[in-house]
């Protein structure tokens, strides 16, 4: 832990130049986050304590991740991390996920060390943390690239979120990231006509250079996280078939190397 906290403390201190070490809630594990209204609302913030809930947005984010991971849904923990990467953009911070789980993970394998004083069963759970901490310490992430492209609505999100929950690709969704370019969220309706506003060539141009600018490399993946990309992209223009002819997305991967990670 003290090697890896040494390799990335230029990346720390470079996040909090740019104001990604702040203020969060500091324990936000699933018992401190409840459905209000249908909505996921994380609640029991670390408020007493400004130094303990000032961290990296990232090991918030790897807090969940990692807790989700102990009870057996590393598939929603996958999910919340796409979603939080799709709404934030905050890909940058993946290179110091990894740091974040196993951080929290040994956290959390203490405190329940302790509590199990009093609650035997507190020392199972304790194991657990320090499995998910030693596997995520010792895990190599290959590196692959995979795009899919077919026709509106033909399915790629769906098919590329099956692909999210059941590996450690990073999905980078081009209508998400020309919205992005653009100011506008991920859910957003721009009004823009096909070949017009954000859908414009020159716009088209720029968000596939921000999608190159987040393409897996030697130099630009993170050494501490997954450097799989799956890219959600589509030709401009390109007029929507009937739906009797609609054809099922395509998807390519093509393999960039895989070196682990020391």
């Amino acid at each position: 832990m003290r090697n890896e906290e040494a390799r990335l403390r230029g990346v720390f201190a470079e996040r909090k130049r740019r104001g990604f070490v702040r203020e969060c809630h500091g324990d936000l594990h699933a018992r401190n986050v409840a459905l209000r209204a249908s909505e996921p609302v994380a609640f029991d913030a670390l408020e007493f304590d400004e130094d303990l809930r000032t961290t990296d947005v990232t090991s918030d984010v790897a807090f969940l991740v990692m807790d989700l991971d102990e009870r057996g849904r590393a598939d929603l923990g996958r999910r919340f991390l796409d979603g939080w990467l799709a709404r934030t953009g905050g890909y940058a911070g993946l290179a110091v996920l990894r740091h974040g789980v196993v951080y929290r993970a040994l956290v959390r394998a203490m405190v329940d060390r302790i509590r199990s004083e009093q609650e035997p069963g507190a020392r199972d759970t304790a194991a657990r943390y320090l499995s998910i901490a030693k596997r995520w310490s010792e895990r190599s992430f290959p590196r692959w690239l995979a795009i899919t492209h077919g026709f509106s609505g033909s399915g790629k999100t769906t098919a590329s979120t099956r692909v999210v929950e059941t590996t450690d690709a990073i999905r980078v969704r081009s209508d998400v990231e020309r919205k992005r370019h653009f100011g506008l969220a991920p859910e957003a309706r721009s009004g823009s006509a096909p070949g017009g506003g954000i859908y414009a060539p020159e716009a088209t141009v720029a968000t596939f250079a921000r999608l190159a600018a987040k393409r897996p490399s030697n130099s630009s993946a993170p050494a501490s996280s997954p450097a799989a990309t799956a890219t959600r992209a589509k030709p401009p223009r390109r007029p929507r078939p009937p739906t009797r002819h609609r054809r099922p997305p395509a998807l390519r991967r093509t393999e960039i190397g895989s070196d682990p990670i020391s």
